[in-house]
């Protein structure tokens, strides 16, 4: 099951890399596009996701892309898309609906807050994840204003929120 869990997420990667805006004069420079609708997002189905592909690929000796420099530029460029999408109160909106949206950005902050911790526990093994790591911490700091301020639009998504405020302690200790 495992060496099959390695090769899905092996093919995963492959693909999404062919969907990846690297026209450096495009606002969208760094976003995976959806395979449906051809746009970059930067919302917890979009970008971050395939960001969480490629970090769990780069980390593991059992992937064909572990290590590898191409990917590791490929994931440095996706956090710099989101770090430009990201509004100046922290949040992010997805495009097609709730903008400046509390919960929607815990959903991507809850979820790349775990990819920052694997790179972070890789670094000693491979110290070029450094950038990356550095990207994905400045985003996630950044959201902190708008999880601790914004509410929620509906109240099950209370729980989304507590844990990307929960991994953001684990980040950085603030109590708040």
């Amino acid at each position: 099951m495992y060496e099959q869990l390695v090769a899905i997420n092996d093919r995963c990667v492959e693909e999404s890399l062919s969907r990846q805006v690297l026209d450096d004069g495009s606002r969208y420079h760094g976003g995976v596009t959806d395979p449906v609708n051809g746009i970059a997002w930067a919302s917890h189905g979009g970008t971050p996701m395939v960001m969480a592909l490629w970090a769990a690929a780069l980390i593991n000796p059992d992937s064909r892309y572990y290590h590898n420099e191409e990917l590791l530029s490929r994931l440095e460029h996706g956090a710099e898309f989101l770090l430009r999408f990201q509004h100046a109160d922290g949040s992010i909106s997805p495009g097609w609906t709730n903008m400046h949206s509390p919960p929607d950005t815990a959903f991507v902050a809850g979820g790349l807050a775990q990819v920052h911790e694997l790179l972070e526990a890789h670094l000693e093994n491979w110290e070029q994840l450094e950038k990356a790591a550095g990207l994905v911490r400045l985003f996630l700091t950044r959201t902190a204003p708008v999880l601790l301020t914004g509410g929620c639009h509906t109240p099950n998504h209370r729980w989304v929120l507590t844990a990307a405020l929960g991994f953001l302690y684990r980040l950085t200790g603030k109590e708040e």
